[in-house]
């Protein structure tokens, strides 16, 4: 082969190399966590009749185990994907529960699956309610990574009662929630403000703390909010991802705090009962050196209509740095940046403002360019963030003097 000759076939077999290098990159890769035992091997479990011994012996034991009070066995397997340069995003996640009674003897073998952060039954085998009527419901069970778990701080920051302290002020107290009575009490309040039965519960109660505002004298609930840590590598399987696309959010360099399910009882109109739910936000954010908190801010009802000066306002003057900005993943969104033309009335824009997004606004806050339709919830909500940075200094020392 003359020298010519070995060149032109050289410079081919790079550019072949090249086109199928790119073609790799821009496929997806696809990666398996944890497992489930196969359902044929399911099956020939009998469900009152096998004991634990017997599971181990057939199946093996989980990694994790007894992660309830009844000692239940939980597989837990997760599927992620993996697009270039864009980060991880789990796509299937799978648990199987099998329960025993007080005698080791099987009483249950259920597999879940999460649809939209929902816990959803496939399939069930059972003698008595299910764990699917217990624990697992009441969303304990699976992470946002996919591993077993109680009840439990989300990974990131350290757990919940080593960072958030009760917090007195004036007539009300705020903690941090301990335990099912505790949960239970903060999803009652939820259904009663949100209209939504079940308290709008989902898979990221399980990983979340919750925080608690008692009337300190009756011990009733007048507040509760939740918080998930959070970091740029995560961030596609926090709560918000699953309507905005943050992949430019992603490259934010620090620890993330996840603000959720925020909520008043509507019978109370105290200012106090906001300000201490804030102070102890500060608190924990200052405890676990957060650099940015964010959210979905939600408006009561569908109809964007209701909320024209609100969102030219947010267009105007509180709209999210282009490097940062969320781009557009939900299917049914009001994209009010690009279709307002109308200058904002200042006035009837803070009459139309909820109260929550008119506290990140003040300190600082900035909002996506178009609002989610979630008709699930039956509101409206924007992306909203707050550079911990960017608060103004007079705002950090009101809101620490309330610690």
């Amino acid at each position: 082969m003359g020298n010519k000759t070995y060149a032109v076939c050289l410079r081919r077999f790079l550019a072949a190399a090249a086109v199928c290098g790119t073609l790799a990159a821009c496929s997806p890769q696809y990666v398996n966590h944890g497992y489930i035992p196969p359902q044929e091997d399911l099956e020939q479990i009998v469900v009152g009749v096998d004991t634990r011994a017997s599971v181990e012996e057939s199946i093996g034991a989980p990694v994790t185990s007894g992660v309830v009070n009844d000692g239940g066995y939980y597989y837990v397997r997760s599927r992620r994907r993996t697009l270039g340069a864009f980060a991880p995003q789990v796509i299937e996640r799978e648990v199987v529960a099998i329960s025993f009674d007080g005698a080791g003897v099987v009483t249950n073998v259920e597999r879940f699956g999460l649809e939209r952060g929902q816990v959803v039954p496939l399939s069930r085998r059972v003698t008595t309610s299910g764990v699917s009527n217990s624990n697992f419901r009441r969303g304990r069970l699976i992470s946002q990574d996919g591993h077993v778990f109680r009840a439990r701080v989300g990974s990131g920051h350290p757990r919940a009662e080593n960072r958030m302290k009760p917090l007195y002020k004036g007539k009300y107290l705020a903690r941090a929630a301990d335990g099912t009575a505790d949960l239970n009490a903060a999803l009652a309040l939820r259904s009663r403000c949100f209209g939504v039965a079940g308290g709008a519960q989902d898979v990221f109660d399980a990983t979340a703390i919750h925080v608690l505002v008692h009337e300190a004298t009756s011990g009733v609930l007048v507040c509760t909010y939740r918080l998930m840590a959070q970091s740029g590598a995560g961030l596609c399987n926090s709560y918000a991802a699953q309507f905005y696309d943050l992949s430019a959010l992603a490259r934010f360099d620090g620890p993330m705090l996840e603000l959720g399910r925020f909520c008043v009882d509507p019978t109370r109109h105290d200012p106090d009962i906001v300000r201490i739910a804030w102070a102890a936000l500060t608190a924990y954010v200052d405890a676990a050196r957060v650099q940015l908190l964010f959210g979905c801010a939600s408006f009561a009802g569908i109809d964007p209509d209701a909320y024209r000066d609100c969102f030219a306002l947010l267009k105007a003057r509180h709209l999210a740095p282009p490097s940062w900005r969320p781009k557009i993943k939900a299917e049914d969104v009001f994209r009010y940046a690009a279709r307002l033309r109308r200058a904002p009335d200042p006035h009837k824009a803070h009459a139309e403002m909820p109260q929550l997004l008119r506290t990140y606004l003040m300190m600082g806050g900035w909002v996506s360019d178009h609002a989610v339709v979630d008709r699930q919830m039956g509101t409206l909500h924007v992306f909203t963030g707050l550079e911990i940075g960017a608060i103004p200094e007079s705002r950090k020392r009101l809101l620490r003097a309330l610690v």
